[in-house]
């Protein structure tokens, strides 16, 4: 949706965004709202961090994308198989 994204390293775990660029990442509670409240006073940053967050979304987390990785690997396979 083209949103700023602040969460947790836990609750990010396991996606490929870039701290500062596609998302900020706060542990504790102070940490999370002053990251909250930071985007909420600078409406250009948040901005920019919503739009590569959703770049990085479509790019890596997308069902093309997706699919289109899932097509790679099974005709890496395929050729695998062939050249045996």
């Amino acid at each position: 949706m083209g949103k700023a994204i602040v969460s947790t390293a836990l609750g990010a775990e396991g996606i490929e965004a870039v701290p500062d660029r596609d998302i900020f990442i706060a542990d504790d509670p102070a940490d999370f709202a002053a990251s909250v409240s930071r985007l909420l006073e600078e409406p250009g940053l948040a901005q920019r961090m919503g739009r590569s967050a959703r770049q990085l979304a479509v790019e890596k987390y997308a069902w093309s994308s997706a699919a289109a990785t899932l097509e790679r690997f099974c005709s890496d396979i395929l050729e695998a198989r062939r050249t045996r």
